[in-house]
């Protein structure tokens, strides 16, 4: 059995986050085009769009574990499962803010759920 992008928890949450470069490159890509033609779109803004757009697809077949049900961790996914869908919509403005949000709240589950498999976490001091 195949699907296009991806069916899990963990692993679509990966793959969601393996498409952080395309921000940082469109973003350059952005930038460089309003040096040539001298315009004044935003270069975040618009790299944080076609991330959302790329990435979200991975979270189409995101599935979150049953013993997971009704804790913190649900919660959290779902929240951000909404909050990426939303950043998907073209009518949605979305910034760097958002991109920076979304990580943070994958950063957010990941420690609860090592905290469910027993693994106490020490956050990192250079991110």
């Amino acid at each position: 059995m195949k699907s296009e992008f991806g069916s899990g928890f963990i692993y679509n949450l990966i793959l969601f986050a393996k498409h952080w470069y395309m921000y940082v490159e469109n973003k350059e890509k952005f930038n460089r085009i309003n040096k040539e033609k001298q315009l004044h779109m935003s270069p975040s803004s618009h790299a944080a769009q076609l991330f959302f757009y790329g990435a979200q697809d991975h979270l189409q077949e995101l599935l979150i574990p049953k013993r997971y049900k009704g804790t913190e961790i649900e919660k959290k996914t779902r929240i951000f499962l909404d909050f990426c869908a939303e950043r998907r919509l073209p009518m949605i403005p979305v910034n760097e803010k958002d991109f920076e949000k979304a990580f943070k709240m994958l950063e957010e589950i990941a420690m609860l759920i090592d905290k469910d498999l027993g693994v106490k976490d020490i956050e990192a001091t250079w991110e």
